[in-house]
């Protein structure tokens, strides 16, 4: 982590009641933005947390979209990005 937050990456913290819930980390140089990963605590799923997380995130960002890689065999991270606005996925 500490290579990545050193070069083209930002990390991101998403906080509730002053407790950290979750993280994004984001390369700034490349455009659109690159979310390499986004993380939201396993207590906090399942309740539009990480939904808000990734809007908020956007909105601090000032930012409509962003780059994102996820795994086709990875069906709750699809449902989730679809769940956020992915449009259409794109595998290599």
């Amino acid at each position: 982590m500490r290579d990545f937050l050193n070069g083209e990456y930002s990390a991101f913290y998403f906080l509730e009641d002053n407790a950290v819930i979750g993280y994004a980390l984001v390369r700034h140089t490349s455009k659109p933005l690159y979310l390499r990963q986004f993380f939201i605590d396993r207590e906090y799923r399942q309740k539009k947390k990480g939904t808000q997380a990734f809007k908020m995130l956007l909105a601090h960002l000032n930012v409509e979209t962003m780059d994102i890689d996820v795994l086709p065999w990875n069906t709750r991270g699809m449902s989730f990005w679809q769940n956020c606005g992915l449009k259409k996925p794109v595998f290599p």
